[in-house]
């Protein structure tokens, strides 16, 4: 079991430093390297080249920290409300009065919390996080055009550039994830729990109509949006890469959810 969650921990981390470290490369394509400069006295200083090195390191330390310290619980403490929302409206809309309804709740108590986390972890089955996964990358090109269409009416009305594609994505991308990863997580919540009425189990029907949903509606979308942006953008090579950098970067912030 420990195996398994290292191989987890491990590929959440080798993804990240990628994005994060390498991945800004492209940013240098078609530009001359830029020197760093140095006081008097530090050239040949090697303790300068190890201090960036470790600073960059612990930056990146910190970025990192803030997903299983900060993001992350966020999602895990609202997800359950909304679990809950889903519940209550399921309730609502079968036959007979709530309370009625929630009498005829049950759970499934064969396996505990505990037991079922663990065998889920050591399954090798990596089927479901691929689902979820291809689920969240399908939604974000949509999500990407419609934040360029807001900001270019925005810029048009306000007559002003001070609100720009490339100064917007970072934080619209945090809420955008944020929001995506709530919601996948409260219906992926009903569905584990396995809750039943009159005897039959509604989570895994509430997470198939809303998975159908989204991948009928939002995959064409996606491919359009794609298209719409290497149309407009194809003769601006800048664009296109912080363009291309935020993909990766919201792949890899769902590779870590």
């Amino acid at each position: 079991m420990l195996g398994k969650i290292y191989l987890r921990i491990y590929l959440g981390i080798l993804i990240f430093y990628v994005v994060y470290w390498f991945l800004p490369v492209i940013f240098q394509i078609g530009e001359d390297p830029k020197e760093l400069a140095l006081q008097p006295g530090e050239e040949g200083n090697m303790l300068l080249g190890i201090g960036y090195l470790f600073t960059h390191f612990g930056s990146l330390l910190t970025q990192f920290a803030s997903y299983p310290l900060v993001t992350l619980p966020f999602i895990f403490f609202v997800a359950p409300f909304i679990s809950i929302l889903l519940t209550w409206n399921r309730l609502r809309k079968d036959e007979g009065s709530i309370k009625d309804n929630l009498r005829l709740t049950t759970y499934q108590i064969k396996t505990s919390p505990n037991r079922k986390i663990r065998d889920d972890l050591t399954r090798n089955d990596w089927t479901r996080e691929k689902q979820i996964l291809k689920l969240m990358i399908v939604l974000l090109p949509i999500s990407l055009y419609l934040l360029q269409v807001i900001i270019e009416i925005s810029s048009e009305f306000l007559g002003t550039e001070s609100v720009s594609l490339t100064s917007s994505l970072g934080w619209f991308l945090e809420i955008l994830f944020v929001y995506l990863a709530t919601f996948i997580f409260s219906i992926e919540l009903l569905h584990s729990s396995q809750i039943s009425l009159k005897g039959r189990y509604f989570g895994e029907n509430i997470r198939e109509q809303s998975y159908k949903s989204l991948y009928t509606v939002g995959a064409p979308i996606s491919i359009l949006s794609i298209i719409l942006f290497i149309i407009q953008y194809r003769n601006q090579l800048d664009t296109l890469l912080v363009i291309f950098y935020f993909f990766a970067y919201f792949i890899m912030a769902s590779v870590i959810f």
